[in-house]
């Protein structure tokens, strides 16, 4: 549930701004195509880039991650980190999109932290990993 909530609470806070700037992705501004053009680009094109929401999502379930294990928490966060890089990587972000969409995590996960039910689903979610030896 928590990692469920963290999802939302991701999507929620970025897009307000993308619908807002309305960016134009690499691909569709300079041509050339994405990693996956079958899969993403018509799509991508009606939607604006930044701050990257699969950024933004990301970053959100690292930084989650991280606090719920901190023995992991590098191996963690240089894997969300990675992932929103992945993106510009395949021409579907600019770097800045992904330093926006960071951004947007640390902001949305800041807030989130002094949330009741936020606080009780991390509990919660301590208590299943203590459960499973981890």
């Amino acid at each position: 549930m928590l990692l469920r909530r963290a999802m939302a609470d991701a999507g929620l806070a970025s897009y307000k701004a993308k619908n807002h700037y309305q960016r134009v992705r690499p691909f569709a501004e300079k041509g050339g195509g994405s990693c996956t053009p079958e899969e993403e680009e018509e799509a991508l094109s009606r939607d604006g880039a930044y701050p990257s929401g699969d950024t933004t999502a990301g970053w959100m379930m690292a930084l989650v991650l991280a606090e719920l294990v901190p023995s992991r928490a590098d191996a963690v966060l240089q894997r969300g980190h990675d992932f929103g890089f992945s993106r510009v990587i395949c021409r579907v972000h600019w770097m800045s999109d992904t330093v926006g969409g960071r951004v947007v995590a640390a902001a949305t996960f800041a807030r989130v932290q002094s949330d009741p039910v936020s606080q009780a689903q991390l509990a919660a979610a301590r208590k299943e990993m203590a459960a499973a030896g981890l």
